[in-house]
């Protein structure tokens, strides 16, 4: 009787132990990467697919055309655990990942000179007697980037 008890045991053993072989996947981080969108996703730093909802997960946002960020397999992992997708995940390459977003900033006071400059050319003559024409520019925002 204990031998039958010992040989289910060991049978219900080893099937756990192989479904949970089943399930586990690599999560190989890349060392580098440049991303042209102002977040960062596991997919952009990942050097092979990984399962279904994982690849969308947002690592970083807020990303500023020329900016460096790294990524340690630290914080990789603690956004899968919160995001309840580190389920089987084996973690393999890079230590971390250094991100770089495309793109440079852009020059605000040349921005707004060159645009004021094309927009001068527009205004009409100034008529006898008038004042002169003049252009005042307001651009809304200096966090403009270029990708």
């Amino acid at each position: 009787m204990k031998l039958a008890a010992l040989a289910i045991l060991l049978l219900i053993m080893g099937t756990a132990t192989a479904s949970l072989g089943a399930g586990s996947w690599n999560l190989v981080l890349v060392d580098s990467v440049t991303v042209a969108s102002d977040q960062v996703l596991v997919s952009n730093v990942v050097a092979q697919e990984v399962p279904a909802g994982v690849g969308t997960l947002v690592l970083a946002a807020g990303g500023k055309p020329g900016q460096s960020i790294q990524i340690s397999r630290n914080l990789l992992l603690r956004k899968l655990v919160q995001a309840r997708l580190a389920a089987g995940a084996r973690m393999m390459g890079a230590t971390s990942c250094r991100i770089h977003f495309s793109g440079k900033a852009i020059n605000w006071d040349s921005l707004r000179e060159s645009v004021q400059m094309a927009l001068q050319t527009l205004l009409p003559e100034t008529a006898a007697g008038a004042p002169a024409s003049w252009l005042e520019l307001e651009i809304p925002t200096p966090d403009l980037g270029a990708r």
